[in-house]
């Protein structure tokens, strides 16, 4: 083997990293770095392993991005200290987008001894894609005409190397679209755009929908979806990883085609028809699959196991049931409660009704003017765009702050607080709670709710709506 150059530019180059190779070799104070040039055809995760004798190593993987073989501040993507000792390795693991790269194992600076190590590489695939998705929309990859059901996986959010991904698709017809995010590991944006006026940036006028999945305090992989009929023409697709952070995905891309769809099983989906379905899911039929009901309008009735569901297009109506379950209603006006479990409820497009159901929910209104009720247990209600009413029960009620329902994002003249059962603003009392207020039924003691970051003399009669009976 032909010793490992101490440059980059002189790098021992691997070519196409296929699988797993090893090598062996050593450094020292006369040759004290080795580099290894690897290329990767697709996203991947590249795992680097070194096994070291003598003196310890660093062991680096490198991006040249400008080319200099100059190692800039802002070049080593991973490194791993590596002691030895009688077995001793160390490893990197890293996701990586298509390109080349290097790893360097570095002898460190005032290290007399040499150092002999074994080095091996492998490249795992983790996407779909021979070429990664563009940063930029004049480089987004091109899926032509979009006619029924297409599944991407990739891997984006590394700052200057990865930090978006582009997809471009065109209608030749006016159809239903649905584009489905899966599979993240943080909170990823989903947006879908139109240039209108073909200058390959995003205007603010060009968003024709915005969505995300996750929070950004969790690393749970919840879906997003965006759903909307659109005319002939051309449009982008775009995804960011916020908070810096990086993240696997699959994208899936849909709209009716000429023929009938399957109803059933579908890659990582379970379809229903594109008719207006009335069903009950069965957990043993649905497994792990994500429910993707298509047109019509729809009454789905989740099972006793833990559930997602996207209603997509169409006015529906859902039901979580049993188990913690993830609940998007899409586009349209629809109805939508988690039911027993710890669910996760999404009004996204329209003007949606939001209910938690029993136990501690998080619900989310998306566009339109919805409704959210957390019902029983300690809710978290986030009306997001739109004239949101946020209704908090009397029937509901909590002992304490600490388990009240907490409103978490009310905009005062935008949004309004409703009262149950006659309940009127003479009836209530509003008590500071640190940078909250609470807002408690004077009759029972009882909290009815949080209002976060908003001080009592904020809020007036103004702001909150009465509601005759129970809702």
């Amino acid at each position: 083997m032909a010793d490992p150059g101490n440059r980059m530019s002189a790098a021992l180059d691997i070519g196409a990293l296929i699988g797993r190779v090893s090598f062996a070799d050593s450094v020292n104070t006369e040759d004290r770095f080795d580099f290894y040039r690897v290329t990767l055809d697709r996203s991947s995760r590249l795992n680097a392993a070194a096994i070291v004798t003598g003196d310890s190593v660093d062991l680096n993987i490198i991006r040249d991005f400008n080319n200099n073989d100059v190692i800039d501040s802002d070049e080593t993507l991973a490194t791993d200290f590596i002691v030895p000792t009688i077995s001793s390795d160390g490893a990197i693991n890293v996701d990586l987008p298509a390109g080349t790269y290097f790893i360097q194992v570095d002898g460190r600076a005032g290290v007399r001894r040499s150092s002999g190590y074994s080095l091996t590489l492998t490249n795992t695939p983790v996407g779909t894609l021979a070429v990664d998705p563009g940063n930029v929309m004049s480089q987004a990859t091109d899926l032509g005409i979009l006619n029924g059901s297409r599944t991407f996986s990739d891997f984006v959010g590394i700052p200057r190397l990865d930090a978006t991904d582009y997809y471009r698709f065109s209608l030749d017809r006016p159809a239903d679209v649905s584009v489905t995010l899966t599979g993240t590991r943080a909170q990823t944006v989903v947006r879908l755009i139109q240039d209108l006026n073909g200058n390959n940036a995003v205007e603010d006028n060009e968003v024709l929908a915005r969505t995300n999945s996750g929070t950004l305090a969790s690393t749970q992989s919840q879906p997003a979806s965006i759903d909307r009929t659109l005319q002939p023409g051309t449009y982008f697709v775009d995804l960011d990883v916020l908070n810096g952070r990086d993240s696997n995905y699959t994208l899936n891309f849909f709209t009716p085609g000429a023929t009938p769809f399957p109803f059933g099983p579908d890659g990582l989906f379970f379809n229903l028809s594109t008719d207006a379905d009335t069903i009950v899911l069965d957990a043993a039929q649905v497994g792990n699959l994500v429910v993707r009901a298509l047109d019509g309008d729809d009454i789905i009735q989740g099972s006793a196991s833990n559930d997602t569901v996207v209603g997509n297009i169409g006015n529906d109506r859902i039901l979580g049931n049993l188990g913690d379950d993830f609940l998007l209603g899409g586009r349209d006006n629809d109805r939508i409660e988690g039911g027993d479990g710890n669910d996760l409820v999404y009004g996204n497009a329209g003007n949606d009704i939001v209910r938690g159901g029993q136990d501690n929910d998080s619900l989310f209104g998306g566009e339109g003017d919805d409704q959210l009720s957390g019902d029983f247990g300690t809710d978290v209600l986030t009306g997001e765009a739109g004239n949101d009413l946020f209704i908090l029960r009397s029937a509901t009620a909590a002992p304490s702050v600490a388990t009240a329902d907490i409103i978490a994002d009310f905009t005062a003249g935008q949004d309004a607080i409703a009262l149950t059962n006659g309940l009127t603003f003479a009836g209530i009392a509003l008590d500071a709670s640190g940078s909250n207020t609470a807002i408690r039924e004077v009759a029972t003691g009882q909290i009815l709710g949080v209002v976060a970051g908003i001080q009592p003399g904020a809020l007036s009669a103004g702001n909150f709506a009465t509601l005759p009976g129970d809702f």
